[in-house]
């Protein structure tokens, strides 16, 4: 960790002689103001579009959430050591990467982003719930694809919907939408694993909360799909 700290500061420090290349559209006479808190709110939830994706976001996020939390523990309920599931968890997790270069481009020219995050959602979805069927006896290799798609869609969403979001927003107001749908995502990631800890207590069943955690990403694949025919 503490290295992992050491990189992002030197990587911002790399980044400063950049900074006036990537500042080049600020509007230097602009300031901040907190009821430019609610203006933004105001933006993402007033417009259909950007409703859906702060909607979006959460749900993602919460799937996200929740397979980064619970995943390796519900794995040692299942009769892996900690070192298996963490294997298998650090396996899995490994394929979000070219996921997300994958998703890009694909959602950048090749086919409509919003059906490219509904693909997700419904893969996401689909993948939570066959993760909440697994019991002891399955093999290894099943139990670690199931993890694979839930990383390759629950782990790998993110540029697509901040470039749609961007491409969404108001003019001028890029940076400031993206952050107000950003903050429903972050919404999710902290109510999903309270909500998941509440119905671990009543039920003592960890696939009760996947499940849960599916139907959420449903209602956004169904959302998208609607949206895009519509």
């Amino acid at each position: 960790m503490l290295a992992s700290a050491l990189a992002c500061i030197i990587f911002t420090a790399m980044m400063q002689p950049l900074r006036a290349l990537f500042d080049d559209d600020r509007v230097s006479t602009r300031t901040f103001h907190l009821s430019d808190f609610s203006s933004t709110l105001k933006s993402v939830v007033g417009t259909k579009t950007l409703r859906n994706l702060a909607f979006t976001c959460f749900a993602f996020n919460a799937a996200q959430t929740i397979f980064t939390v619970y995943f390796v523990v519900y794995l040692t309920t299942l009769g892996y050591t900690l070192v298996a599931a963490g294997f298998v968890f650090s396996t899995a997790v490994a394929i979000a990467v070219p996921g997300r270069i994958v998703w890009g481009l694909l959602g950048s020219g090749y086919i409509q982003p919003r059906l490219v995050m509904a693909t997700l959602a419904f893969g996401m979805a689909a993948s939570m719930i066959a993760l909440s069927l697994c019991s002891e006896g399955w093999p290894t290799i099943l139990v670690g694809t199931i993890a694979a798609i839930i990383s390759a869609t629950a782990l790998s969403w993110h540029g697509v919907l901040l470039a749609e979001t961007a491409s969404a927003a108001p003019e001028g107001m890029r940076g400031a939408v993206t952050g107000g749908v950003l903050s429903f995502g972050q919404l999710g990631a902290l109510t999903a694993p309270t909500a998941f800890s509440i119905l671990l207590g009543l039920s003592s069943s960890y696939s009760l909360g996947f499940i849960a955690c599916a139907i959420p990403a449903l209602l956004v694949g169904y959302t998208l799909m609607r949206q895009r025919s519509g």
